[in-house]
């Protein structure tokens, strides 16, 4: 999930999130894109020990979050910093 994170950047398309996305899937990932402003990267409940999910925020097509949560909506200690900006 950290390497999809990395491979994304502020003003990244939907295409290019996709390419990370299938280019850095490892495991049982999930992408669900059920809205054109959040998209999600997360794992299957059954993986409670990795519960955490990636999200990509979205204006007018491009990236402009990038960010790693627990299920309790709180950064996780040792993922990487929250990307934020405006395009």
């Amino acid at each position: 999930m950290f390497q999809i994170h990395d491979a994304v950047h502020i003003g990244a398309s939907y295409e290019d999130v996709l390419t990370a996305y299938w280019s850095h899937r490892v495991g049982r990932l999930q992408l669900k894109v059920g809205h054109p402003t959040e998209w999600q990267v997360e794992m299957p409940l059954e993986f409670i020990g990795d519960n955490c999910r990636l999200l990509f925020n979205f204006q007018n097509g491009k990236v402009t979050g990038v960010r790693i949560l627990d299920t309790d909506g709180k950064k996780p200690v040792d993922a990487p910093k929250h990307k934020q900006g405006n395009i």
